[in-house]
C-alpha cells in the first residue's frame, strides 16, 4: 500500500465489557494504604470505625471539622483551611536590625528558601516539610533514609537474600520481621513512622493549592516502609512454611487473609498464590514505585458531599475503530448511451439560464399650441345719396402758423395770424354716387411649440445561473453506426477494525446536537447579510415660502427690479403708471385732426382710429390744441339750446364738452378737459370721435394724459407673480419627478432583494462542504456539548461557570506608527508646478489585542487538561432520529438536510445523540478528581514533562491526525464498493487508475 493513502474512520465503536480481576496481593504491590482498619497487625490502635483516618490523623480530624462540623461557605472555606494549617508549622522570620543593634542570630535560612517550599504570610515565611531530613528526628525516619539507596542497589540484581542482609545491616542487626512486628502488633516505631510520612503527605497535598510542593521525598519515605513491610511478611510466611514458629502469634495469617481471602484454614505446606511478595526484583520495582492512597475526603474537601459533577463513567472498554481508505475506481453499470446513425451529424446541447431583469423609467411631456391664421375679406359697398342743400359759404382769407412743443410735462405754443373775410350764399343741389372699398383683415397665429423632456432611467439588474453542456457527434464519413456507453465508476474501498486498548468511557445523550450550528450559520447569514432598507417615500417639495409669502400687490418697481435679479423677467416691463400720448389719425399718422370746408350747420361728428398704445389706461385728462371756426356768433338752433358747441369722445366716452358763442374758438393755451368716471381703454387702438355744433373748419391735436387702472396694474402684478410661481413650480416639479424616478427604482431594488432573499431556503445556508471538512464539524459540535456535560460550561446554567467568564483576552492603546506615499507640486522660481514625491512618517493610536497572563494562566490550566485528558479524535457517535426534540422542533427538523453528504443530513436531523468518549491512558484518577472538585488534576499547575500525565506536543498532533498508532489490527480487513455519480467512456484513452493492495 502507498505510503500516501489515507485511512478515514468511518464507524468508530467502543466495547465495553468488565474489568479484569486483579489479585489482591497484586493490588497490595501496587499502592499504599494508611490502613488503620487493618489492625492489630497493621496498628498498635484498636480498630476504629469507617471514619478512622480522621480520628488518627490529625490533618483528617482538622479537614473533617472544616467539612461538616463549621457551616463555611465555598468562599470562606479556603481560607479557613489556609490558616488552620499553616497554625501547624512554624514560621520564619527575616530578622533586620536597625543602625547601631546586634543583629543577631538569622532565623530565616536562605538555604531552606532555595530547597524547598515555602509559603509568605505578611512577614512570615513557612517551610514546608516536603525531605525526609526535615523529619529526621523520628530514629526510624532516619533509617528510611540510608535504607533508600539500599534498595536502589537491589534493582541491579534478583537476589532478594542479599537484600535481606542488607537491610538487617542497616538496621544494625536487627531482622526486619522484628522491625515492624512487636508483640502480635505493628511495632510503635513502625506505626509511627508510617503515621507522621502520612500526616504530611495529607499536609503538603492539600497546601499545593498555594504553593507548587514536592512530594518526591515524602513518597519515597512511603515507598521504603512498604518495601520493609512486604519483606516482614515475606519472612514470617517462610518461616511459618519451614514449619518454624510465628512471632506475630498467628495473625500474620489473619493479615494476609484479608488479602488472599481463600488464605481461611490455609495449609502451610500448600503455597499461597502471589507469596512471597517480594519475589524478585521486579517485585520490588513495583513495589518502590507504588501509590499512596489518600482519603477521598482529602482532595474533595467541601465539594465531598456535593461533588461538581455527577457524571460516571459507564465503564472500562476496548476502543475499537473501522478505518477505511480508497484503492481505486471501479466500472460499474451502464449509466447513457449515446447512438449516431451512419452518415449522421449529431449535436446536443443543453443550456439552462435564469436570469431576472429590473427596468424602470419615467417620461414627462409638456405641450404647448398657439394657432396663428391670416384672413383677409374684400368687401364692396354701394351708396347712393340725393341731396338738396342751401350753402352758405363763409370764406375767410387766413393765415395760421402754430407750433407745439410737447415735452411730456408741459406744451409750449407759439403762433402767428394773417387773413381776410369774404361771404357767400349759395343754393346747390348735388346727386352722389359713392363706392366704397373696405378690405377686412384678420391675423391669426398658430403657433405649436412642443416641449418634451424625457427623464428616464434605467435599472438592471442581472441574476444569471448558466449551464451550457454541448455534445457533438459527427458520423458523417463514418459506414456503420456509431453507439458511444458511458459507464457509472465505482469507488473502491477497503475497511480494517483497530483496537486501541481498554480505555475508561463515559457515555452521553445530547440534546439536539446540531441546534447550536444551524443558529450559528444562520445567525452568521444574518450578520454578514446586507439587508436592504425600504426606501423611504419623499416629501413632496413645496413652493418657497417666500413665494407663498409673495403678496402682488406689494410688487412696486423697487420690489420687481428685485425680483428681476433672483428670477427671468425678461418677458415683463414695469409699466409707467402715468404717461402722456398724443392721438395719431391712423390714415394720416399724424396728429391733426382737420376739416377746413364742414358744408353743414348742423351737428357734425368725426370718427376717427387712433393708435394709443394705452390699453389698460384711464384717460385723466384730454388735452386739445389747435382751433374750431363756427358758422356765426350768437347763433341758435331750432333745436338745442346750445351753440358753437364742441364734444371729444374717446371709445364713446365724452372727456371734452365746451361751448363757445364766438364764431371761433382758440385753443392757443391747450384745453385740458378732465376725464371723469373714464373707463379704462380696452384696446391699443381708439375711436377717437370729435363733434361739432356749427362748426364749419377745425383743425385740432388731441393729446392725453392717462394714468394706468388699477385693474391693470393688479393684472400686471399677478401675471408677475404667476410667472414666478410657474418658475418656481416647474423647479419643485422637477425636484418632485426626480425624487419619485429615484424612490420608483429605489422601490424596486428593494423589492427585488427582498424577493431574493426571500427565495433563500434554509437549507441553503446549512450546505456543508467537503465530506471530511463536515466530519470535522460534527466532531467540533459534539466535542462542544461533551465538555458542556463535564465540565458544566457553556450550558443553560450560567451560575457554575468558570472558564465562560475568564476572559483572557485584553485591549491595550499603542500609537503605531506607518509610512504613507505623498505627492506634493511645489512652484519653482519661474512659478512651475514641480511634483515631489516622499513617504511620510504617520502615528495612530490603535488598541492591540493581547492576553492577560494571569487569566490566560488560569484558563490554560482547564483548557489543556480537558484537550489532553480524552481522547477526542477517537470520540464516537449515533444519531437518533428528529422525533426526539419536542414535537413543535419537528417540522424544522425533519426538512434540514444538506445535498452531498448524508452524514450530515443525519446530524442536521437528529432529535438526540449518542456519544461514547474515551479516557486518555494514564488520566483515569484525574478525570475522576475533576469530576469530583471541578478542578485538574494538581490544578497549581498543568503536568510537566517527565509526568505520566504530560502529553508531548508531537504526539498531541498525531492524535490528532487520526494514525492508527498503538492500534493492533482486529480481524481480518474486507473490501466494499460504493456508487458515485461519475461517468466513464468506454474506451476512454485515458486509463483507469491500478487498484491498490496493501503492503
Amino acid at each position: 500500500m502507498s505510503a500516501d493513502v489515507i485511512r478515514v474512520p468511518i464507524v468508530e465503536f467502543m466495547v465495553v465489557r468488565s474489568p479484569e480481576p486483579v489479585g489482591t496481593l497484586a493490588s497490595y504491590r501496587h499502592f499504599i494504604r494508611d490502613e488503620i482498619s487493618r489492625a492489630p497487625v497493621l496498628t498498635h490502635v484498636p480498630p476504629p470505625d469507617a471514619y478512622s483516618v480522621t480520628r488518627v490523623s490529625p490533618i483528617g480530624r482538622l479537614v473533617y471539622d472544616l467539612v461538616f462540623c463549621r457551616g463555611l461557605s465555598d468562599a470562606d472555606f479556603p481560607g479557613a483551611l489556609k490558616a488552620e494549617l499553616l497554625a501547624r508549622l512554624e514560621p520564619s522570620r527575616a530578622h533586620c536590625p536597625r543602625q547601631g543593634e546586634d543583629p543577631g542570630p538569622l532565623r530565616l535560612v536562605l538555604e531552606d528558601l532555595e530547597q524547598h517550599a515555602y509559603l509568605l504570610e505578611g512577614e512570615d515565611y513557612y517551610i514546608l516539610p516536603d525531605t525526609l531530613r526535615q523529619l529526621a528526628e523520628h530514629p526510624f525516619i532516619a533509617d528510611l533514609i540510608a535504607l533508600g539507596p539500599v534498595l536502589e542497589r537491589a534493582l541491579d540484581h534478583d537476589d532478594i537474600a542479599v537484600l535481606l542482609s542488607d537491610v538487617t545491616a542497616v538496621l544494625r542487626g536487627t531482622p526486619v520481621d522484628q522491625v515492624v512486628f512487636e508483640n502480635g502488633y505493628t511495632s510503635p516505631g513502625f506505626a509511627e513512622a508510617k503515621r507522621s510520612l502520612f500526616d504530611v503527605l495529607y499536609l503538603l497535598y492539600l497546601l499545593r493549592k498555594w504553593t507548587r510542593v514536592n512530594l518526591t521525598g515524602i513518597l519515597s519515605g512511603l515507598r521504603v516502609l512498604h518495601v520493609l513491610e512486604a519483606l516482614a511478611f515475606d519472612v514470617v510466611y517462610e518461616r511459618v512454611r519451614a514449619g518454624g514458629t510465628d512471632p506475630t502469634d498467628g495473625t500474620i495469617l489473619t493479615t494476609l487473609a484479608q488479602y488472599v481471602p481463600d488464605l481461611a484454614g490455609w495449609d502451610p505446606a500448600s503455597p499461597v498464590p502471589g507469596m512471597p511478595l517480594v519475589a524478585d526484583k521486579h517485585a520490588l520495582e513495583t513495589l518502590l514505585t507504588a501509590t499512596p492512597v489518600i482519603h477521598p475526603l482529602f482532595s474533595r474537601l467541601n465539594r465531598f458531599t456535593r461533588p461538581f459533577n455527577d457524571i460516571k463513567p459507564i465503564g472500562v472498554g476496548d476502543l475499537k475503530v473501522v478505518k477505511q481508505w480508497l484503492r481505486g475506481y471501479t466500472v460499474g453499470e451502464i449509466a447513457h448511451v449515446d447512438t449516431v446513425l451512419r452518415s449522421e451529424f449529431k449535436s446536443r446541447v443543453h443550456r439552462r439560464l435564469e436570469k431576472t431583469e429590473d427596468v424602470f423609467s419615467l417620461t414627462r411631456e409638456q405641450q404647448n399650441d398657439v394657432q396663428r391664421d391670416t384672413q383677409t375679406t374684400d368687401r364692396f359697398e354701394l351708396k347712393r345719396e340725393a341731396e338738396d342743400v342751401v350753402k352758405t359759404d363763409l370764406s375767410a382769407n387766413a393765415g395760421l402758423s402754430v407750433n407745439v412743443n410737447y415735452q411730456g410735462t408741459g406744451y409750449n405754443i407759439a403762433s402767428s395770424v394773417t387773413g381776410g373775410f369774404a361771404y357767400a350764399r349759395s343754393a346747390t343741389e348735388t346727386a352722389r354716387i359713392a363706392t366704397t372699398y373696405a378690405r377686412d383683415v384678420v391675423d391669426k397665429a398658430v403657433s405649436r411649440i412642443q416641449n418634451r423632456v424625457v427623464q428616464q432611467r434605467t435599472t438592471t439588474q442581472l441574476f444569471e445561473t448558466e449551464e451550457t453542456n454541448t455534445h457533438t457527434y459527427d458520423n458523417r464519413e463514418g459506414d456503420e453506426h456509431v453507439s458511444g456507453l458511458y459507464y457509472w465508476l465505482d469507488k473502491n474501498y477497503r475497511a480494517q477494525v483497530y483496537n486501541f486498548g481498554k480505555r475508561m468511557m463515559f457515555e452521553f445523550v445530547i440534546p439536539e446536537p446540531a441546534a447550536f450550528l444551524v443558529e450559528s450559520r444562520l445567525r452568521a447569514f444574518e450578520a454578514t447579510l446586507e439587508m436592504p432598507t425600504h426606501p423611504v417615500e419623499p416629501p413632496e417639495e413645496t413652493l418657497p415660502q417666500s413665494v407663498l409669502d409673495l403678496d402682488p400687490a406689494t410688487i412696486d418697481e423697487v420690489e420687481f427690479r428685485r425680483l428681476s435679479r433672483v428670477y427671468d423677467l425678461t418677458d415683463f416691463t414695469y409699466p409707467a403708471e402715468e404717461i402722456k400720448v398724443d392721438f395719431v389719425n391712423a390714415s394720416t399718422g399724424r396728429n391733426y385732426f382737420n376739416d377746413s370746408q364742414v358744408d353743414s350747420n348742423t351737428w357734425q361728428a368725426r370718427t376717427y382710429q387712433c393708435r394709443l398704445n394705452a390699453k389698460d389706461y384711464v384717460i385723466t385728462n384730454l388735452v386739445v390744441t389747435g382751433y374750431i371756426y363756427y358758422w356765426g356768433a350768437n347763433d341758435t338752433s331750432p333745436w338745442f339750446n346750445e351753440q358753437n358747441t364742441f364734444d371729444a369722445y374717446v371709445d364713446g366716452h365724452r372727456y371734452a364738452h365746451d361751448v363757445d358763442n364766438a364764431s371761433e374758438r382758440w385753443f392757443l393755451t391747450p384745453r385740458v378737459y378732465p376725464g371723469e368716471d373714464a373707463p379704462p381703454l380696452r384696446d391699443q387702438q381708439v375711436s377717437l370721435v370729435l363733434g361739432f355744433w356749427d362748426v364749419a373748419q377745425f383743425d385740432l391735436s388731441v393729446f392725453a394724459e392717462l394714468k394706468l387702472s388699477d385693474t391693470a396694474l393688479g393684472d400686471w402684478r399677478d401675471k408677475v407673480y404667476q410667472h414666478i410661481r410657474d418658475i418656481e413650480q416647474k423647479r419643485v416639479d422637477a425636484i418632485n419627478d426626480l425624487r419619485k424616478q429615484t424612490y420608483q427604482s429605489e422601490l424596486s431594488a428593494y423589492k427585488e432583494r427582498v424577493a431574493e432573499i426571500r427565495s433563500l431556503a434554509v437549507n441553503e445556508i446549512l450546505q456543508g462542504q467537503s465530506e471530511a471538512a463536515n466530519r470535522q464539524v460534527i466532531l467540533r459540535e459534539l466535542k462542544r456539548l461533551c465538555l458542556s456535560m463535564l465540565a458544566r460550561e457553556f450550558d443553560f446554567a450560567a451560575e457554575d461557570d468558570i472558564l465562560t467568564d475568564l476572559d483572557d483576552t485584553g485591549s491595550r492603546p499603542v500609537k503605531s506608527e506607518f509610512r504613507r506615499f505623498r505627492v506634493t507640486e511645489e512652484p519653482d522660481e519661474k512659478g512651475v508646478p514641480q511634483p515631489s514625491a516622499f513617504y511620510e512618517l504617520g502615528t495612530k493610536q490603535l488598541d492591540f489585542p493581547v492576553p492577560i497572563v494571569a487569566t490566560a494562566r488560569q484558563k490554560g490550566r482547564y483548557v489543556q487538561f480537558l484537550e489532553q485528558a480524552f481522547e477526542w479524535h477517537q470520540l464516537a457517535y449515533i444519531c437518533y432520529p428528529y422525533f426526539w426534540a419536542t414535537p413543535p422542533r419537528w417540522i424544522e427538523l425533519m426538512n434540514r438536510s444538506d445535498r452531498a453528504d448524508p452524514f450530515l443530513s443525519e446530524f442536521l436531523q437528529a432529535g438526540s445523540a449518542r456519544v461514547l468518549l474515551a479516557v486518555t491512558p494514564k488520566y483515569d484518577c484525574a478525570v475522576q478528581h475533576y469530576l469530583e472538585t471541578g478542578e485538574p488534576w494538581f490544578d497549581d499547575d498543568p503536568p510537566v514533562i517527565g509526568d505520566p500525565l504530560f502529553i508531548p506536543l508531537h504526539q498531541e498532533l498525531r492524535r490528532r491526525q487520526d494514525d492508527r498508532a498503538g492500534a493492533e489490527p482486529d480481524g481480518e480487513y474486507w473490501d466494499f464498493t460504493l456508487p458515485t455519480s461519475l461517468v466513464y467512456l468506454q474506451d476512454s484513452s485515458t486509463a483507469l487508475p491500478p487498484l491498490l493492495d496493501e503492503e
